[in-house]
């Protein structure tokens, strides 16, 4: 091999235009392989450059310079480039694949499930929700928001509104937490589970006074009005706390109540007239007679045992008292006629115009037995029979009458012996003689009252009746 000069002259690499030394056989730089300089490949192309520095030590002679690189070993290292370039790609893309594609799909399908949450699809908003750990650090709201619709959408209603209620400024829980609460009170009332749904109104009112408030109230109505409806021992005073709890819940503004209330009034006006309390009765009754049919049907107990108690007056001869009760109940049955009946009656013994009032008194026909009643007061009998009294023929004659030595009575109806200083005494509608009225024991006439123009008399001496009308 020929041995190069040190003043050779440099030559540049046709390839990277490297400078080279010339007699270079490759490119220190690309590899670019030259032919001998003396070979049969043209020689580089030689240009003049600045005359070099001084190097401290100069090649020697006689280095071999090294051999230019073959073909191979240059397309061996762009194939290792390219393989670089290879790698490279496959790991960003393995890196989109496992970071950034995911994360990307998940808010994706994340921001997907907030719209069917939105929109009330909470079960594909679950089931879109598939990354929880990353959703938990994102949003947690957004999870407890569809649990609670889910639990919604599985009827688990009570849980639903408690969970919607923990998160009440998110989106509209507020609103559906009412909407849970208000449909599961109603689904307890359905159920007739009526302690429960007070139960339910306590735990809303923890976070709802007013809607905790309503239910209360609808469940404490029901629990009332259910007792009332099967309700029949009125003569028990739970008939009063019963009605005091529908007053309750009616003065606090549910007035769906009143229907029960005013019904739950009529049971205690029974109460209290069974217990003997009449006007205390009739005081609560009168005022919702008309209220609903209930009502109408227990005014009519209350009312008939009010009027009885008067009836028993009027034949008793009670007249003021009579007229106490029939006061008590004026529009039931004929209560006005008998306590005008007892009015007249009870004006006969004092006033002047007893005759006027007899005679007014029978012209109430719907009131029976007056001529039975004159004779439970003496002084009513007496006045009845003053004046003549005749037989059709005429034969047959009374006569009641008043003197200076008191009243006066004379008939020729046939009478019973009497002794010596006898008198005769009304005891009811018996003529009776004796020495004094509580002596009175020898029974002369059975007399009864047809009108009053008309009497019979039952003579106890012949055992005869005989019919006499007034003159």
């Amino acid at each position: 091999m020929d041995s190069l000069d040190n003043t050779a002259t440099p030559v540049v690499c046709p390839e990277c235009g490297n400078t080279l030394i010339d007699g270079a056989k490759f490119c220190e730089h690309c590899g670019y392989a030259f032919g001998s300089m003396t070979g049969t490949e043209p020689a580089a192309e030689t240009v003049e450059v600045p005359e070099a520095e001084p190097v401290a030590e100069a090649v020697p002679a006689t280095e071999e310079i090294p051999e230019a690189e073959p073909e191979k070993v240059k397309k061996t290292k762009k194939a290792k480039k390219g393989k670089k370039k290879v790698v490279l790609t496959v790991v960003l893309l393995l890196v989109f694949l496992l970071i950034v594609a995911p994360v990307g799909t998940y808010f994706g399908t994340y921001f997907l499930a907030v719209k069917n949450a939105k929109d009330g699809n909470f079960e594909t908003a679950g089931k879109l929700l598939l990354v929880k750990p990353l959703t938990d650090m994102h949003d947690n709201i957004l999870l407890i928001y569809v649990d609670a619709g889910t639990l919604k959408e599985s009827g688990k209603l009570n849980e639903a509104a408690l969970k919607f209620y923990s998160i009440s400024s998110y989106e509209n829980s507020l609103e559906l937490a009412k909407e849970c609460s208000k449909k599961y009170a109603e689904k307890l009332a359905k159920k007739d589970k009526f302690d429960e749904e007070l139960d339910w109104g306590h735990q809303v009112s923890g976070y709802d006074i007013e809607l905790g408030k309503q239910i209360e109230l609808e469940a404490r109505y029901r629990l009332a009005a259910n007792e009332l409806a099967d309700y029949s021992d009125y003569s028990s005073n739970r008939i009063i706390a019963l009605s005091s709890e529908l007053e309750s819940v009616y003065n606090q503004g549910y007035t769906d109540a009143y229907e029960s209330y005013v019904e739950s009034q009529a049971g205690v006006a029974l109460y209290y007239a069974l217990n003997g309390d009449y006007a205390k009765a009739a005081g609560i009754i009168d005022p919702i007679k008309d209220e609903t049919s209930k009502t109408q049907s227990l005014y009519r107990q209350v009312a008939d045992m009010i009027f009885r108690e008067g009836v028993n007056n009027y034949y008793d001869g009670e007249f003021e008292l009579a007229i106490a009760f029939f006061d008590m109940v004026p529009t039931y049955s004929n209560a006005s006629s008998y306590k005008a009946v007892c009015n007249d009656l009870r004006l006969v013994p004092t006033s002047p115009e007893y005759a006027y009032y007899l005679k007014d008194a029978f012209e109430y026909y719907d009131v029976p037995d007056i001529g039975y009643v004159i004779f439970k007061d003496s002084k009513v009998a007496d006045k009845f029979f003053y004046g003549e009294w005749k037989s059709g023929s005429y034969y047959y004659r009374l006569e009641q009458g008043k003197n200076g030595k008191g009243n006066t009575f004379y008939t020729n109806i046939p009478l019973i012996d009497f002794k010596e200083n006898e008198s005769f005494y009304y005891k009811e509608n018996v003529f009776c003689a004796g020495t004094s009225y509580a002596a009175a024991n020898r029974p002369c006439f059975t007399f009864y009252v047809s009108s009053y123009y008309e009497i019979s008399i039952y003579c106890e001496k012949n055992g005869q009746t005989y019919y006499l009308y007034r003159q």
